[in-house]
């Protein structure tokens, strides 16, 4: 199984992404035939729009405050929270505050 490890050089994970005005901003942190991790900073106030995924992605908190919602449903998510979101679930993000997490999307 091949790995390629990413942004080795930085210090703390939760800073491995800088944050961008009304867009998330993602960077991929590593990968292999069977999953891909990426580390997404999303500023105050900002929305992933609704979509899905074909895999099964699990989601790890590290900092800040989201809300996930999967229809009419939200998940409220706070620094070291982790959840998985099914394939195929359509589902939206939005940021309440200063927002950085982990994003391992497996099968990718």
């Amino acid at each position: 199984m091949k790995t390629i490890l990413k942004h080795l050089a930085t210090t703390h994970l939760s800073e491995a992404v800088e944050l961008v005005d009304n867009v998330p901003n993602a960077v991929e942190i590593a990968s292999n035939d069977n999953s891909t991790i990426r580390c997404i900073a999303l500023k105050a106030g900002t929305r992933i729009p609704e979509h899905n995924s074909p895999y099964d992605t699990v989601l790890v908190m590290l900092k800040g405050h989201m809300h996930l919602n999967f229809g009419s449903d939200t998940v409220e998510l706070k620094t070291g929270d982790a959840t998985l979101i099914p394939a195929q679930i359509m589902h939206d993000v939005k940021a309440l505050e200063e927002t950085r997490f982990l994003l391992n999307v497996m099968g990718e």
